[in-house]
């Protein structure tokens, strides 16, 4: 009798983990689809074209472990894990296809060195994020650069506990 109890108890906890749902655009294409197998849960969102929109993965509902996001020609813009306990390096496109932004995160803020760039490729702007006093957040610290598309350096921003604290021209 108390193997059948546990054989039930595994049947039905199969049942209520295996969930699936999809819904449709007016058009009759699909707008999206959640699933989830044992503890972890899948959602497809989709353009009304039938591009794939955004890719979202959680374990037990709560803890997303994995998030994309598209563009409607079916760019990648981002992929990132918005839990992660150390720092990851995050991509961040355009919908060109050019990178925009270049850093590194975790589930508590940016970390370390940030990057973003011109739509020629050369660096917009460098420098470094740590944690704030808080248990969330992040803040510029240190020298901060700014270049032009060409690549010349035009300005730097000195941060000291989030504050700017000199700005120093080149031109």
């Amino acid at each position: 009798m108390k193997y059948l109890l546990i054989f039930l108890t595994l049947i039905i906890s199969q049942q209520s983990f295996s969930q699936n749902d999809t819904l449709y655009w007016p058009s009759g294409s699909v707008r999206s689809i959640y699933f989830c197998h044992v503890n972890k849960c899948t959602t497809k969102l989709y353009y009304q074209n039938g591009m794939l929109k955004e890719v979202t993965e959680n374990i037990n509902g709560f803890t997303w472990i994995m998030e994309e996001q598209y563009c409607e020609n079916g760019q990648l813009l981002i992929k990132h894990n918005p839990s992660a306990k150390t720092p990851e390096l995050i991509i961040e496109y355009n919908c060109a296809g050019d990178k925009v932004l270049e850093y590194f995160k975790t589930a508590k803020g940016k970390r370390g060195l940030y990057k973003s760039f011109h739509n020629t490729g050369q660096v917009s702007e460098q420098g470094d994020y740590e944690k704030t006093a808080k248990a969330i957040g992040e803040q510029r610290v240190g020298i901060w650069q700014h270049f032009h598309g060409n690549g010349t350096k035009f300005k730097e921003t000195t941060w000291e506990d989030g504050q700017k604290v000199k700005i120093q021209q080149f031109e």
